[in-house]
């Protein structure tokens, strides 16, 4: 059975043109894939010192959590966001995602009712993808005024040890024989010391060893956040509640060194329990109101 992919903002989902999903694949885990197309896109435009990168477990693409996605696109202009956990089926997903005239989308479906990965990027930004899995994209920006090219390297990482470990030796194989800037962003589930967990159990060594070593090894920088730093709650109680700090984006020193202005901000949380979390390369930072 014949199935339609890519989502094309040069293509209209009517009955009278050509769908704008096209080219899947079915991985052999029995995912679904989608394939890029040759475009024609204004490269000319795209100046990364002036971009903004949103992350965010979305924990489901409800409803709710899809109209607030449309409004931080609206809101913020953004060049490229990754959507996590969306649980979402390929029907569900076209249907979403049909709507985003400005954005290329690369889609993982959800195996089951987990997982799930939504990559947008606007048509202006030069980006090629040349690894992609249910929990990772790995991509190259190419910034045209100046020909900078840099890497991004997102990530949902499962709860589990050894999907945690597995993001540790991972990162460390693919840093060891990178050469370009790079930035890594996403949910990685872990944490670095007990400022970054509130509530419950007292954190352990286990707990912050993976990532310490991480970012220790890789020679990673920590881009911050604002104030109070905590993007996961389990939405208790106040006797029972208890926050993380488990959603980041991390950089080494060539890739702060092309972009000095960057800044990291948390979003106010709508319909999951992690707040999307927005970079900002811009020169001046506007502190506009949160959504």
């Amino acid at each position: 059975m014949a199935m339609d992919d890519h989502l094309n903002s040069s293509n209209c989902c009517t009955k009278k043109r050509k769908s704008c999903f096209e080219d899947l694949t079915t991985s052999t885990q029995g995912r679904v894939r989608l394939k890029r197309q040759a475009r024609n896109i204004n490269t000319n435009e795209f100046d990364a010192s002036n971009s903004q990168i949103l992350i965010w477990n979305c924990q489901g693409g409800s409803r709710l959590t899809v109209l607030y996605l449309n409004r931080l696109l609206s809101k913020h202009h953004l060049d490229i966001f990754f959507i996590f956990e969306t649980k979402n089926n390929l029907i569900k997903s076209k249907a979403i995602l049909r709507h985003l005239h400005n954005y290329h989308v690369e889609v993982i479906l959800a195996t089951g009712r987990s997982g799930g990965l939504w990559f947008g990027y606007s048509k202006n930004v030069l980006l090629s993808i040349f690894s992609i899995t249910d929990h990772s994209i790995y991509c190259t920006v190419k910034n045209r005024p100046h020909c900078l090219e840099w890497d991004l390297l997102c990530f949902y990482v499962h709860p589990s040890l050894s999907a945690r470990t597995q993001f540790r030796d991972e990162i460390k194989s693919f840093l060891e024989n990178s050469t370009r800037p790079w930035c890594i962003c996403g949910d990685l589930n872990l944490i670095v010391s007990s400022n970054e967990k509130q509530g419950g159990c007292a954190v352990s060594r286990g707990e912050t060893s993976l990532l310490s070593q991480a970012i220790s090894e890789c020679n990673l920088i920590d881009l911050g956040s604002s104030s109070p730093p905590f993007t996961w709650t389990n939405r208790r109680d106040e006797s029972h509640l208890i926050s993380k700090r488990l959603d980041r984006f991390l950089a080494n020193q060539d890739w702060i060194h092309e972009f000095p202005h960057v800044h990291v901000r948390k979003l106010a949380s709508c319909g999951s329990d992690h707040h999307p979390i927005l970079l900002s390369t811009k020169r001046s930072w506007q502190n506009s109101a949160q959504l």
